[in-house]
């Protein structure tokens, strides 16, 4: 079991990652009038008897509100919802929400505890590999407009998160690559030995292989936000190949998964950064390597047509044009002028795009 003791801003979390995490946190400590918990449909189904373990920690003062599973069910109507039952049930200040489920359940509790009674705390669990490697981690949640993705929401960190790897073992395999496509990530712009550990043991499935790449990807992403919360710089690195990831899901209605449309993100963006030169072309193509191994990205191609009017919404955009995270090396990304985002003509996207499908990769 391993414990991490976070302090951001000043809010205070406790990380607890390992096998059977929710049987050694306690819930008592945090003093709670009475609990919430936002349930993913599926994951209540397929974990149930660690949710079971759950229901029966936090005692009699429960509520249960089951979300259907997916993006689509990421949106406004969900949170009104949400909070429109905690009124009815006469939820005061000291209630604290608990989202069960992935990254999807974890935004739509978390954006709901902070504008619930101006706020309240709130508590993750997260059962999907994604959301263990990054969603829970470092305060971002919000909801969909049909105009784009992540439109709506606020920063607000969690009291603690608790990470059951045990809930790993019954994922199906796209969505064991959603969350690796994210560790790629973290080890392409600032963990060269993650990235180095994932190329070595790419195949390995284990408890151990699992505990690792969670555990450090919770340390590089907590030392970004640690440092820049709000987003004002520096943390816009996190979202390397989200530019191109997110139009990608909103443009497909959200039916290529996270994992690959992240995958094909990176492997764009990163393109790009080679043409502008600060990405080593030899280090690009050990990225992209990497993401068809684990991600098998490769059936997709990306129309930049479709795709503008969701670049123009992104919130890293400038007066219409978007700008794009560019790795310097494996381990390292690229600054311009003391920023970390590279504003990129739409012509240049076109061109550059196409040629990355022309490789057919």
């Amino acid at each position: 079991m391993k414990q991490i003791f976070a302090k951001i801003g000043d809010k205070k979390c406790t990380i607890v990652i390992g096998a059977n995490a929710i049987r050694h946190f306690s819930f008592n400590r945090l003093g709670a009038s009475g609990f919430v918990v936002v349930a993913d449909m599926r994951a209540k189904k397929h974990l149930a008897s660690i949710f079971g373990l759950l229901v029966k920690k936090l005692g009699k003062n429960l509520i249960v509100i089951e979300i259907k599973n997916g993006e689509r069910a990421k949106n406004i109507a969900t949170v009104e919802r949400i909070c429109r039952i905690m009124a009815r049930s006469n939820c005061d200040r000291d209630a604290v929400i608990i989202s069960f489920g992935g990254g999807v359940v974890g935004d739509i509790a978390g954006f709901s505890a902070s504008i619930y009674h101006r706020c309240i705390r709130y508590v993750h669990i997260p059962t999907t590999l994604l959301a263990q490697v990054d969603s829970s981690i470092g305060g971002k949640t919000g909801v969909n407009l049909p105009e784009g993705k992540n439109l709506m929401g606020s920063i607000y960190q969690p009291s603690a998160v608790i990470m059951d790897t045990s809930a790993l073992k019954t994922l199906p395999k796209q969505e064991i690559n959603n969350g690796l496509a994210e560790a790629i990530k973290y080890g392409v712009i600032g963990d060269k030995a993650l990235f180095r550990f994932l190329e070595r043991n790419a195949l390995r499935r284990d408890a151990h292989f699992f505990q690792h790449i969670i555990v450090q990807s919770c340390i590089f992403k907590l030392s970004v936000v640690k440092k820049d919360e709000r987003e004002t710089n520096l943390r816009y690195i996190l979202n390397y190949g989200h530019t191109m990831g997110h139009a990608i899901e909103a443009a497909s209605q959200y039916r290529i998964p996270h994992g690959k449309a992240i995958a094909l993100g990176m492997i764009y963006e990163g393109y790009l950064a080679v043409v502008f030169g600060s990405f080593p072309y030899n280090d690009w193509v050990r990225q992209t390597n990497l993401l068809k191994r684990i991600c098998a990205p490769s059936d997709v191609a990306v129309r930049p047509p479709s795709l503008i009017d969701f670049f123009r919404r992104d919130k890293k955009s400038t007066c219409g044009e978007p700008r794009f995270v560019f790795p310097s090396r494996i381990g390292s990304v690229a600054r311009h002028r003391g920023l970390y985002l590279h504003a990129v003509p739409r012509d240049a996207l076109y061109r550059e795009f196409q040629v990355v499908n022309d490789m057919k990769i």
